[in-house]
């Protein structure tokens, strides 16, 4: 038991904004239920065996409602009610229970679908991190850093809003399909489509556009962008912004835009010349080892990968080893026994 835990008093929280910030915060008991806004993502951490309760009003039965759990670390288990306040494997409504992501397609002609409250459960198999969604038809938004899971039919879309806030100077919207060939629109203001939109990124496979505050149409922030997915074929795919402050290319301004990795999960990138990107991998279970892959589709580039506590700069990093991309590309290995000493050789895989 927490000395500092208190009964029958009042908890104060604080939020300070280091850079200009728009957030969401809730406050849960660990016997209560967390309301979920349509369309807002929620992070959550939940150790092996611990589980979360939530809730989402739906006021609109025209549509389905799309639940989504995207984990970043571990694995973790979905569950719906429409009468049990904290579904699980022994009572739901509807469930899924697959490794990696899980997503919940309640359609709108399913006959126990309606207006009401539906109440989701979030069960770890492993200790594990992660986001939530709940969406209708409307939009899902984005979070700096944090990658959304969507799946749609053939022929459909999925908007999502991205609000820049004061001081950043560029963004980088990225999508990558797990399968399919999503196509991605971008707008301000208004949703994007085929024929109406201001910026797009049409290649085949991941897709990715980068907007930077000297773009004629940049909006100068805060403003709201719409993205929209269109998917030719049925698509399952990932969606995730990042907003840069300042020149983006310090060690200090790439570790603050940096991109969170989903274990597992492959992420199509874009660096130019002489830039780098950052990204971050939280790792939630004792003494594992992490493994790095870079790929290369064309150029060259250096991978550098170490240690650190969540709120770590760049100088703080243990372990730090780095290898440069061969055509075929480079592998890092960073286990619990790396540290500032180690030979970079030691921490390395073979070439592949």
């Amino acid at each position: 038991r927490n000395e500092a835990h208190c009964v029958e008093c009042v908890y104060y929280i604080g939020v300070y904004g280091w850079s200009a910030s728009n957030f969401t915060i809730v406050a849960t008991t660990s016997t209560g239920v967390t309301t979920l806004q349509l369309g807002v993502p929620a992070a959550g951490r939940l150790s092996a065996g611990e589980r979360a309760a939530y809730r989402v009003f739906v006021d609109d039965a025209s549509d389905a409602l799309r639940v989504t759990l995207t984990p970043l670390t571990g694995d973790a288990d979905l569950f719906v009610s429409t009468s049990t306040q904290h579904p699980d494997a022994a009572s739901f409504t509807w469930a899924s229970t697959s490794a990696g992501d899980d997503l919940l397609y309640i359609s709108a002609s399913d006959p126990r679908f309606g207006t009401g409250v539906y109440f989701v459960g979030v069960v770890a198999v492993s200790n594990s991190s992660y986001t939530l969604s709940a969406v209708t038809s409307g939009e899902l938004r984005l979070f700096h850093g944090r990658p959304q899971r969507a799946s749609l039919p053939a022929l459909e879309w999925q908007y999502f809003v991205l609000s820049v806030p004061f001081g950043a100077t560029a963004f980088t919207l990225t999508v990558t399909p797990s399968f399919g060939d999503p196509d991605l629109y971008l707008s301000v203001d208004e949703r994007p489509t085929l024929e109406a939109h201001t910026w797009s990124a049409t290649a085949s496979g991941g897709d990715t556009l980068t907007l930077r505050e000297d773009d004629a149409h940049w909006c100068a922030p805060p403003c709201a962008y719409r993205a929209g997915v269109f998917a030719w074929a049925a698509t399952n795919f990932s969606a995730v912004a990042v907003v840069e402050h300042g020149g983006g290319n310090s060690s200090e301004d790439c570790a603050a835009s940096a991109m969170e990795l989903e274990d597992g999960v492959v992420v199509y990138a874009v660096a130019h010349v002489n830039g780098r990107k950052c990204f971050r991998l939280q790792v939630d279970e004792p003494g594992v080892a992490v493994s790095v892959a870079l790929t290369p589709f064309a150029g060259e580039a250096t991978v550098t990968a170490g240690f650190g506590p969540a709120s770590a700069s760049p100088a703080e990093l243990r372990g730090v080893v780095r290898a440069v991309s061969t055509s075929v590309g480079s592998s890092l290995l960073l286990t619990p026994e790396c540290d500032s000493s180690a030979v970079a050789g030691g921490c390395t895989l073979p070439p592949r």
